[in-house]
């Protein structure tokens, strides 16, 4: 397996269940992120709608605004083992939906046992029903011993990475390009790189005014 394949594996094409951050467009403000819950067309074509924390509706926007990521990793950024070795310790220590696991839907509360799976999704059938059901894990419980419901855990944290780029908040007071900064890459010399959201260069900054930017 290339490291593109285990990326691809990892994170693969944006549909339902996939963690996206906003990266382009002019509604919805560059570095929301989210998880694709709906998909659909619009007048200029296709959109998703995506569940953010804070936000008690779906945000919705083109599905051209947006790039999909691996949970805690910044467009651009990739796990420090690399993508295959850090692909082989997801498979290992995440888990998932399973053929012949007994599940409960946390939505509906009904129970079944899971027939298909793959990656995230799984296929499952609700007791006494022949009709199929798909979910993401993360929409399930898995019923244990003596029916103890369990979270699935369907990512872990992809920590540490490549570099040690510090995340800041959105800066809408500073002026342009100033304001589109969203992390900073520490040099040796002591100053500090400011990237965009898609870890595009903005200017080297000395450590005093990345501090400043640090401070809450």
């Amino acid at each position: 397996m290339t490291e593109d394949e285990a990326k691809a594996k990892l994170i693969g094409p944006i549909s339902k269940g996939s963690f996206v951050v906003v990266v382009r467009g002019r509604k919805v403000p560059h570095g929301t992120h989210g998880t694709v819950r709906w998909e659909g067309d619009g007048e200029w074509g296709p959109r998703v709608g995506l569940s953010v924390e804070g936000e008690e509706k779906l945000v919705y926007t083109a599905l051209k605004n947006v790039d999909a990521v691996y949970p805690g990793l910044l467009p651009g950024q990739q796990p420090a083992e690399g993508w295959v070795d850090f692909h082989a310790r997801v498979m290992r220590e995440r888990t998932l939906p399973q053929k012949g696991h007994r599940v409960r839907h946390k939505e509906s509360e009904t129970e079944g046992v899971v027939f298909w799976s793959e990656g995230t999704r799984a296929g499952f059938k609700y007791d006494g029903s022949d009709i199929a059901h798909w979910a993401e894990a993360e929409e399930l419980l898995l019923l244990g011993e003596h029916g103890v419901p369990l979270e699935y855990t369907p990512v872990i944290p992809a920590c540490p990475f490549t570099n040690q780029l510090i995340v800041i908040d959105p800066q809408p007071d500073l002026p342009h390009p100033f304001c589109n900064i969203r992390s900073l890459d520490p040099l040796p010399n002591g100053n500090y790189r400011a990237l965009d959201l898609r870890g595009h260069y903005i200017a080297t900054l000395p450590s005093e005014a990345a501090r400043r930017l640090t401070e809450p």
